[in-house]
């Protein structure tokens, strides 16, 4: 599929782990888990047809991909910083730094949003490239249909999960700023 779509360039690689599949768009490298690359399976083929979407977006320049894997190095900084900042805002009684924390804690959640167009559009990607080559029937579309949208309900799970933490922090900050005790 990648030489077809004129990637000759992205290598493709085994790499030990479960559900360890991704797309370095850094090393132009397909990273498949052992149970993908050497099973003969539509699921198999749905997981590369998908870690092959984002290949694509990387040489298309697909702006949401392009985003998201730009601010990758701040957000994991910021989530090693967040709670630090959290904490020892709380501790020194320091609104400002309680605050830079809360909104250290944000960057997960922009993650998150950010991270929910490119799979989905990676997903989509997957499913026209597996019709259009024959490798799948349209009777099989329905079992990649299936691999692909449990895998996408993960990531808006994830989103809900950055939100919801993100507004507990922001919530308990606006609650102790109007004279609610803090929480301890």
């Amino acid at each position: 599929m990648l030489d077809a779509q004129g990637l000759q360039d992205v290598k493709v690689e085994s790499t030990d782990g479960v559900l360890s599949d991704h797309y370095d768009p850094r090393a132009k490298v397909l990273r498949l888990s052992q149970q993908v690359y050497y099973t003969p399976s539509v699921a198999a083929a749905g997981i590369a047809a998908h870690e092959t979407g984002h290949a694509l977006q990387d040489a298309e320049d697909y702006f949401p991909m392009e985003a998201r894997t730009y601010i990758v190095p701040v957000v994991q900084l910021a989530s090693q910083i967040a709670p630090w900042a959290f904490v020892a805002g709380l501790m020194l009684n320091s609104s400002a730094l309680t605050w830079a924390g809360v909104m250290l804690f944000g960057s997960s959640f922009l993650f998150a949003l950010l991270t929910l167009p490119v799979e989905f559009d990676a997903s989509a990607r997957a499913k026209a490239l597996l019709v259009s080559h024959g490798i799948i029937g349209p009777d099989q579309i329905g079992g990649v249909d299936k691999v692909l949208d449990a895998a996408a309900w993960t990531y808006v799970a994830a989103a809900v999960s950055a939100v919801g933490v993100w507004l507990f922090y922001v919530f308990m900050m606006l609650a102790r700023g109007r004279g609610a005790p803090a929480v301890r």
